[in-house]
């Protein structure tokens, strides 16, 4: 999948990103243990009584909402890893490269990670041992977030 794992989407969040997306992260919001709606989730709040609100975090629901996430606690915007890596680079001055290495074994991924200079790129972090594109580049955003933001 070409989007930012559900982990980085909520580390996204946590360290400010809103970032209109066309998928959101949604997971299960119980009340009672019962499924609730958006709607239920808003009418406990506006009552006060968030703190019956479960939140369960699974990761694998999503949806087109066209939206940012800062409508509710419980979604997360998921932009693209290209997207996102191109945010990172014009907001950052950091540039995340993917390619394939091999190794003994066969051919696995590595992410490296560049500070981008008045007329040079100085490495910060390399890392291999991915077995696909797509994990080096949620890997290396989410390393971003933690790390350097």
């Amino acid at each position: 999948m070409d989007i930012v794992s559900f982990e980085v989407a909520k580390l996204l969040k946590q360290k400010g990103f809103d970032g209109l997306c066309r998928i959101s992260y949604i997971p299960r919001i119980c009340h009672n243990g019962e499924d609730i709606s958006f709607d239920e989730e808003c009418d406990l709040r506006d009552e006060g009584r968030e703190d019956e609100i479960e939140v369960i975090d699974g990761g694998d629901t999503w949806e087109n909402y066209n939206q940012n996430s800062s409508n509710s606690d419980s979604q997360y915007s998921a932009p693209s890893l290209w997207g996102m890596m191109e945010f990172i680079r014009d907001n950052y001055n950091l540039h995340i490269t993917t390619k394939p290495y091999v190794y003994e074994d066969g051919i696995g991924y590595l992410y490296e990670i560049y500070k981008i200079e008045r007329y040079k790129f100085s490495l910060v972090k390399s890392k291999t041992g991915f077995e696909k594109n797509d994990e080096a580049c949620d890997a290396a955003i989410k390393y971003v977030y933690e790390n350097l933001i």
